[in-house]
């Protein structure tokens, strides 16, 4: 697990932070945050919005392009997904169940667009809070698990899989 403070170059950050908070932005909504369950509407606080920039070998976004630079400053030589996820304050802190972004070892990198008191959590214990502009890099293929923010609107973090 890898952990950097201030990863983007400030207007880098700025920019994309415009981007993803501009009123056009479009969101999609996902009834579950993790897919353990077999009913995803089972859990009524399990969920969230995602733009998808990249999945399955295509472009999913006409905003990709922005997120180019990105891409480069991670090193990426292959890219499986990326995308934008947004959780919003349920009035309590909602910690998702446990899941893995890749069934084989790969790199996700999660970047914190805001600061919160949101987190990413292993099955270790251990936590990685959400502060605008960390990036956090670790194995997608280990357990982990999403939560909500109680201190602010919403939590914002880009997500990109890779190798």
């Amino acid at each position: 697990m890898q952990v950097i403070d201030n990863f983007l170059q400030k207007e880098y950050y700025d920019h994309l932070y415009s981007v993803i908070t501009d009123t056009q932005f479009p969101w999609l909504f996902q009834h579950q945050v993790a897919t353990n369950l077999e009913d995803p509407r089972a859990n009524l606080d399990h969920y969230y919005f995602v733009h998808s920039l990249f999945h399955a070998y295509r472009i999913e976004s006409p905003l990709y392009d922005n997120f180019v630079h990105l891409f480069e400053a991670l090193e990426v030589d292959f890219l499986f997904r990326a995308r934008v996820l947004l959780y919003v304050n349920q009035g309590k802190q909602i910690i998702h169940d446990r899941h893995i972004d890749h069934g084989e070892t790969c790199k996700t990198a999660l970047i914190y667009m805001n600061s919160n008191d949101g987190f990413t959590e292993f099955e270790t214990g251990e936590r990685v809070d959400s502060v605008k502009n960390r990036l956090l890099v670790f194995d997608g293929s280990v357990l982990h698990s999403s939560s909500t923010p109680t201190n602010t609107k919403d939590r914002m973090l880009l997500s990109v899989t890779y190798v």
